[in-house]
């Protein structure tokens, strides 16, 4: 598995990686609660929205503990 990075979108419920055009997750059901349509932003958008996140999986944390460690910002 190449490593996550804050620019692409994971299931919070299953932590599976979807496409950034989605409509929440077609395996788990899950789906963001908060307008779009159920869509499930990218990493770096769910962390900075500071919207409270519900019921996610230990899978999805440790996707985003590894993204944010892999982030390098910009100089």
């Amino acid at each position: 598995m190449n490593s996550p990075r804050l620019s692409e979108v994971y299931c919070p419920g299953c932590a599976k990686r979807l496409p950034i055009r989605n409509y929440g997750c077609p395996d788990c059901k899950w789906e963001n609660t908060v307008g779009h349509r159920g869509r499930i932003w990218p990493l770096l958008n769910l962390m900075v929205s500071g919207e409270t996140m519900n019921n996610v999986s230990p899978a999805f944390l440790r996707v985003l503990a590894k993204a944010a460690q892999n982030f390098k910002a910009p100089l």
